[in-house]
Parts: C-alpha cells; structure tokens; sequence
C-alpha cells in the first residue's frame, strides 16, 4: 500500500442459508440463553453498558437493579447482558 493509493472494499454480502441447516433453531437457542457478564474491579454500570453495546436503563431492567443497587455492585457480580 502507499499513501494515496485507492482501496477497493467488496460489499457486505448475506449469508444464505442452506436447505440442510434451518435458520430457526440457532437463533430461538441464541435468544433462549441469556448471556452474562461477571463484575470486574473498577467495573460500574455504564462501563458494563458500553462494553457490552447496551444502554445503562436497559442493562438495569435486565437485572431488576435501581440506581441504589447499582451502587452496590462488586467484582464477582453476575449481571445478565442479553
């Protein structure tokens, strides 16, 4: 490569499926298992919401946690992401 060069990127292409593998179940297993996230030292609930492509409301929800719980996260926590 040089500076000024010009890059060709080929488009993003969709994955097709084929007969033999139903699309279906993977994803009804994917939604069906939440994931988690275990609380690390420094750790606080915006940083695990930035981390992890969420926003701070929704990871609360999630978890059933108010602000004052929030608080009271340590390392060790186990908080459901998805």
């Amino acid at each position: 490569m040089r500076i000024g060069q010009v890059l060709k990127i080929p488009p993003k292409t969709a994955i097709i499926s084929t007969a033999s593998s139903p699309a279906s179940p993977p994803s009804q297993s994917a939604a069906s298992t939440p994931k988690h996230y275990i609380v690390k030292n420094g750790d606080n609930p915006w940083t695990i919401a930035v981390k992890n492509h969420m926003k701070v409301e929704d990871l609360l929800k999630l978890n059933n946690l108010d602000q004052e719980k929030a608080r009271k996260l340590k390392p060790g926590d186990k908080l459901i992401i998805q």
